[in-house]
């Protein structure tokens, strides 16, 4: 390019600012560019060096030569604003598609009038700086701020008369604020809790209130108040008490009285007789038969001589004698007397057919049971809870690994009882299989993220994982934007065009993958080669064509680009000439190069490029 006549026009209505451009385009041999072409307007402030103050990137279209658009239209996300344009010179470059600037750059310059708007830019609804502050009056500058941010202007005064009386409180509308108590007011504060007088005060201006450390004379007392007891200076409580013979002074409660000495009762009496030795009458009886004592006992067997053994002493009620006699007991006459007596107490260790007898054990708690002790011969009683659960873990022994160890847990989420529970147990029927650590087939992790989740990375390599119904051996990043992207590679699969088709990836419980950002690319292009990115892959669209070579096609850019989670995705920073508006829906963009991170280009083409090889990922790192 050669020539350029350009012309800039600025809206002056607020800030953010835009600026319409107007000029004619000529080639190297002079003839009018024409057609569809890509102008980078760039500010400096430095005609051939400097720094890029902003930037913005249009589609413009030529008609012989001529052109016409809009700077700052994006006020949202790339507003051309007082910010850029307070600075002095500026400088303005063009660039037309991917050729070389325009040289020399262009210095932005003001209209005459404009000028003026620099005395009175951000007065209205902004900031102001300056160094002091003022006010005309009568022609001389009166200065009301100074320096420091302080009012140095007149000294302001309010007057009573300044205030609205429709404003001013009822309570000082009468010039009293209610300071005043009425006596009902006192009568509330000192009938509502204890008050705290001055020693000394009084009341009524009468005598001296007086407190519990308060002393008082005899001669403060009026006499006539004296009890007659004590008048005379004797304080004999019992001056008055007249008792009968016999009778004993007791308290009453209230006052000293007579009281009956004869207060025993029966309970008293047997209470006495039972703890103390008495020395009772010799005629005294018990239940109307005499006492024998040891002075009146004689020895009424004494003269009695059985010639057997065996023998026993017999009473004969009609002579009153006693007579030796055989003792012969059949076993008849013992089950006779067992069975009649209702009161049998049987020896400790007494058995029933050779069986221990059961007896009730002293003391069981509602809910336990009896339990029997064969080296102590005992029953006693027990928790149920000791039976169900002996190891006292909270597992029933039924569902215990080991009911003798509280160390070991339940078999219902442990089966194999190795300690790994059944959701990270490779196989919970084998307890020489433990964790889900990606490590062999046998124990598949559900993608990379899961394993470097759950705490199985060793670094970058290969893990196996089963996201699906069969184990594969995948490619794990464990570093790259801190871990987890899961890739695996397919050679030669199922073809695919578009996001709807049918592919490997699916098949095995995935998905093609899709490209979360530049640094993903990198991750990826360091594993794959180019041969496995035949179209740009998991960036689709719903609808048919569209032109967006205005916005960069990233998740943050190109709102109507997705990939297969919704999630976000990345293929460039910067806008493109693709796509320009060929694009059939849900099909995959043919690729251009992937041969840079930092310039992934593209075709949306109709849907005419499909492949067999890519790359399949779980996609669950966001």
């Amino acid at each position: 390019m050669i020539g350029l006549i350009f012309s800039l026009v600025s809206t002056s209505h607020a800030v953010p600012l835009q600026m319409t451009q107007q000029g004619r385009l000529l080639d190297a041999s002079g003839a009018a560019v024409t057609g569809i072409h890509d102008l980078t307007f760039r500010m400096y402030d430095d005609q051939s060096a400097g720094s890029v103050l902003w930037s913005e990137v249009l589609t413009v279209q030529f008609n012989n030569g001529y052109f016409a658009t809009v700077l700052g239209s994006d006020e949202i996300n790339n507003p051309l604003d007082s910010t850029t344009l307070e600075f002095f010179p500026l400088y303005m470059e063009l660039q037309v598609d991917q050729a070389s600037p325009l040289s020399p750059r262009t210095a932005l310059t003001s209209a005459p009038y404009a000028q003026m708007s620099g005395v009175t830019e951000s007065l209205m609804g902004g900031s102001v700086e300056a160094s002091t502050i003022g006010v005309h009056n009568a022609g001389s500058p009166v200065q009301v701020i100074d320096a420091s941010g302080n009012w140095v202007g007149p000294a302001m005064t309010v007057d009573w008369n300044d205030i609205d009386p429709t404003t001013i409180p009822t309570d000082l509308a009468n010039g009293d604020d209610n300071t005043q108590l009425s006596e009902s007011d006192v009568e509330t504060y000192v009938t509502n809790g204890a008050l705290s007088f001055a020693f000394g005060s009084t009341i009524q201006g009468g005598g001296v209130i007086l407190t519990e450390t308060s002393t008082l004379s005899w001669a403060n007392i009026d006499p006539s108040t004296i009890p007659s007891d004590l008048a005379d200076g004797d304080d004999d409580t019992l001056a008055g008490l007249s008792c009968n013979t016999g009778e004993l002074v007791s308290w009453g409660g209230g006052a000293w009285v007579c009281t009956s000495d004869n207060t025993l009762d029966a309970a008293g009496l047997q209470s006495l007789i039972q703890s103390t030795p008495v020395d009772l009458n010799l005629s005294s009886t018990i239940g109307g038969e005499t006492i024998v004592t040891t002075q009146t006992d004689s020895d009424s067997l004494g003269s009695l001589n059985c010639a057997s053994d065996g023998e026993i002493a017999r009473y004969d009620l009609v002579n009153g004698t006693w007579y030796c006699d055989s003792e012969s007991v059949d076993a008849a006459s013992v089950i006779s007397v067992v069975e009649s007596e209702s009161n049998l107490s049987l020896q400790s260790g007494a058995t029933v057919g050779g069986q221990t007898v059961i007896t009730t054990p002293p003391n069981c708690q509602s809910g336990q049971i009896l339990s029997y002790d064969s080296p102590t011969n005992t029953w006693s009683c027990i928790d149920f809870s000791t039976v169900v659960d002996q190891d006292s873990d909270g597992i029933l022994s039924w569902n215990d690994c080991d009911d003798q160890d509280p160390n070991l847990g339940s078999s219902i989420n442990d089966a194999d009882c190795d300690g790994v529970p059944t959701s990270e147990d490779c196989d919970d029927a084998d307890p020489s299989l433990l964790y889900v650590d990606g490590s062999s087939a046998d124990c598949p992790g559900y993608s990379c993220l899961d394993i470097l989740q759950n705490g199985y990375s060793s670094g970058d390599g290969s893990y196996w994982i089963q996201p699906g119904s069969t184990a594969v051996e995948a490619e794990c990043d464990m570093a790259t934007d801190g871990g987890g992207y899961t890739y695996y590679g397919v050679g030669s699969g199922l073809t695919t065009s578009s996001y709807t088709d049918n592919n490997t990836c699916k098949t095995l419980g995935m998905d093609i993958v899709f490209p979360r950002r530049q640094s993903h690319w990198n991750s990826m292009l360091s594993r794959f080669d180019s041969s496995y990115f035949a179209t740009i892959p998991g960036v689709y669209k719903t609808s048919d064509g569209g032109n967006y070579t205005g916005c960069a096609m990233n998740s943050s850019g190109c709102g109507d680009w997705r990939v297969g989670d919704g999630g976000s995705w990345w293929l460039r920073s910067s806008t493109y000439t693709e796509p320009n508006g060929d694009y059939t829906a849900y099909c995959w963009l043919e690729t251009r190069s992937v041969a840079s991170s930092s310039d992934i280009t593209f075709n949306d083409g109709y849907c005419s490029t499909s492949t067999s090889k890519y790359v399949c990922s779980t996609n669950d790192k966001p």
